[in-house]
């Protein structure tokens, strides 16, 4: 019996091509400084910073349910995909808060 494989949407609506813009920003990301961890903490460490990126979560994740067609939607919903792109999942596909 072969596994069963699961289909699911990915989330992202933006994607970075500049293959020099990606090498700096893997390079930040893989810094001691800038690491995705300590941004985390930084954003997680400051009332305001997290504020404020709920409100950019909350707006990228009605823009893209919004790109949506009605039929989109209809069918997101009758595959139970809703939690991957409604309202709900914002920046990166995130689900902070």
């Amino acid at each position: 019996e072969s596994p069963k494989h699961i289909i699911e949407p990915f989330p992202t609506m933006y994607w970075l091509t500049s293959p020099k813009l990606r090498i700096l920003i893997s390079k930040m990301e893989l810094s001691k400084d800038n690491n995705v961890q300590t941004m985390e903490q930084r954003l997680r460490s400051s009332q305001d910073n997290l504020d404020q990126m709920e409100r950019a979560h909350k707006s990228y994740g009605r823009s893209r349910w919004e790109l949506l067609t009605t039929q989109d939607k209809r069918s997101v919903m009758q595959r139970g995909w809703e939690n991957a792109l409604d309202e709900r999942r914002g920046v990166a596909g995130g689900n902070f808060f």
